[in-house]
């Protein structure tokens, strides 16, 4: 979604999750946070006690270059 010139993307599955702490070969989701990073945004990794994994991006609009 889109708020405050703000973009919200939410990922979720149902899956067996795993905790974000841990460490995980691959740059997938290394990457992802960099990425954020250099949007001026954020990242948050978490496990719903419902269970699966839940991913939560947020970074700020550019603005029109004329």
């Amino acid at each position: 979604r889109v708020e405050e010139r703000m973009v919200f993307i939410a990922v979720i599955d149902n899956g067996k999750g795993f905790t974000p702490s841990t460490q995980i070969d691959g740059n997938g989701l290394a990457s992802l946070k960099r990425r954020m990073q250099e949007l001026k945004g954020t990242l948050d990794i978490s496990q719903p006690k419902s269970g699966g994994t839940q991913i939560l991006m947020k970074a700020p609009l550019k603005q029109k270059q004329y």
